[in-house]
């Protein structure tokens, strides 16, 4: 899978590793914790978004846990490990969201994999494509949350660490424009957040949308 390595470590301005990503690889260290500061939201209230490696919580690997509170995103993403569900740090972080207001894109899929209840839908309809709900000038992806698994596989069979950043970077984006979609929830939204509407981007999706071709995957 191509991506553009100087586009992933770019990721590293904004988001910084608790541990340097030297030392990380060097120790083989089983996961890594990525922090940044963000808007603020209010303070009952997070927004999470996992990655993981196929759709089943039983058989599959969690990878990426992104969670976005009051003016923080933590990111813990899994590096030697197996899966991310094992370590303490992961489940003291997925303990703490308890008592707070938890929104999550596909709330169903995020509540089997981090064994909640509750959490909240931050689709308007069934298979909203957040990509095209909302946007953030500036904020980009090197990959898609489909290609996440392929990512991993690579990083797993040649040791590409660009292929984990471009993971974390995923999950940024993910995060931030979940965070923005709450906007669509008044009581809830950060009160500043800089994002185009999709009305100021439907003649643009309207022309372009129909000639993309299909990715083969």
């Amino acid at each position: 899978m191509f991506i553009e390595p100087e586009n992933v470590w770019s990721i590293l301005k904004t988001l910084k590793p608790r541990v340097p990503l030297y030392t990380a690889l060097f120790f083989r260290l089983k996961y890594l914790v990525f922090e940044a500061e963000a808007f603020r939201l209010p303070d009952n209230v997070a927004v999470v978004d996992i990655e993981t490696t196929g759709l089943d919580h039983k058989r599959d690997r969690m990878l990426t846990l992104g969670i976005y509170r009051s003016d923080r995103i933590t990111i813990y993403q899994l590096l030697f490990g197996k899966d991310l569900r094992e370590y303490s740090i992961v489940k003291r972080a997925i303990e703490d969201l308890k008592p707070l207001k938890v929104y999550a894109w596909y709330k169903d899929f995020e509540e089997k994999w981090l064994g909640l209840n509750g959490l909240h839908e931050l689709q308007i309809y069934n298979f909203e494509m957040k990509d095209r709900s909302i946007q953030i000038k500036g904020l980009e992806s090197e990959i898609t949350g489909s290609n996440v698994p392929l990512a991993w596989r690579e990083w797993r069979e040649k040791g590409d660490i660009c292929m984990v950043l471009a993971i974390v970077q995923r999950n940024y984006f993910d995060l931030l424009t979940e965070a923005a979609s709450l906007v669509r929830f008044p009581l809830h939204a950060p009160r500043t957040l800089l994002i185009s509407s999709p009305e100021e981007e439907e003649e643009e999706y309207e022309e372009d949308y129909y000639d993309e071709e299909e990715e083969e995957w």
